[in-house]
């Protein structure tokens, strides 16, 4: 059970007539604190571990009498898919503002496969250090293992209940990062191929650096993938841009 919020405590510690009766301080608490009933995503959009703690912890949904089939905190202990739900958006949050701790406390909660649009996210925000977390701790999906349904997509529903906590890097992970800046992002994504041999798609990470004018990116990216631009559309894009030393 969480701890009385600190503002309640110390306005009881002025009234000692409530002394013997020592519940009163959680009752007023629980009632004047509607932080717990933040879904967990939006707390995580303050980067505080206590708070995602204290929703986490709260049994107040639990007690008799109580609205425990309608809070959002019973939804994640009952109903997996929400969690999943949760756990994606989470993420998502966490690479926005940077936050490995809060990835972190995600992960020892849920089993969850973390999908390509928060790679994506990660990417693009220089997460380097959540990416590599990422890394560290899940399956890599390969070339060779790529599934897709009949509509052309992958099939991530069934990817998470089967194989558990997948880690889906590649598609435009690379190129997302070059948009943004992030070299040492992209760099290292591609270094880490060889071990991983994800799909991702090359043409538009060359494309990606050519179109921010960083033409030294793009030849250390043709270098690596052995593959030259195709067509117009890179030097189209560095001239929309501006970037007429890149012609």
């Amino acid at each position: 059970m969480s701890p009385p919020l600190l503002s309640v405590t110390l306005v009881f510690r002025s009234k000692p007539e409530f002394d013997a009766i020592s519940h009163v301080v959680s009752a007023v608490s629980t009632y004047v604190d509607s932080s717990v009933e933040q879904p967990l995503h939006k707390a995580c959009k303050f980067g505080s571990v206590t708070l995602l703690n204290r929703i986490w912890s709260t049994t107040v949904d639990l007690e008799p009498g109580g609205w425990g089939i309608w809070s959002v905190r019973n939804l994640l202990r009952t109903y997996k898919l929400y969690g999943k739900f949760q756990f994606t958006l989470c993420l998502l949050e966490a690479a926005k503002i940077n936050n490995v701790d809060i990835a972190r406390w995600v992960f020892e909660r849920f089993p969850f496969g973390v999908r390509r649009i928060v790679i994506c996210e990660a990417a693009k925000a220089g997460a380097l250090e959540k990416l590599q977390f990422f890394r560290a701790n899940g399956a890599v999906i390969h070339n060779e293992e790529e599934e897709f349904d009949v509509n052309g997509e992958w099939d991530e529903e069934k990817e998470d209940w089967e194989r558990g906590r997948y880690m889906r890097f590649g598609g435009l992970d690379a190129a997302q990062a070059a948009l943004a800046g992030h070299v040492d992002v992209v760099k290292w994504l591609y270094s880490t191929y060889k071990k991983t041999e994800e799909m991702r798609n090359d043409y538009c990470s060359m494309n990606a650096a050519f179109s921010v004018g960083n033409v030294e990116l793009a030849q250390w990216i043709v270098g690596e993938v052995r593959m030259m631009p195709e067509g117009l559309l890179p030097l189209q894009k560095a001239a929309a841009a501006g970037y007429i030393e890149t012609l």
